[in-house]
């Protein structure tokens, strides 16, 4: 993961700020800092979580087979 893009997410998720976050990342606007920097990790966490399901253990299971 890319620390820019990591600190700057942190930032937007911790503070809700978005100007904070604008201006942290030096950007002329908000909406370019919501394009690049929250809505990309969203999209990441979303596929995170679809992955997590299918590959997640039974209850009471393992994936000693795997």
């Amino acid at each position: 993961m890319r620390f820019r893009t990591t600190v700057l997410t942190d930032i937007y998720e911790q503070t809700g700020d978005i100007k904070l976050t604008q201006h942290a990342a030096g950007h002329a606007t908000p909406e370019m800092t919501l394009k690049h920097y929250v809505k990309g990790r969203r999209k990441a966490n979303d596929a995170a979580q679809v992955i997590d399901r299918i590959y997640a253990a039974p209850a009471g299971g393992s994936n000693a087979s795997i």
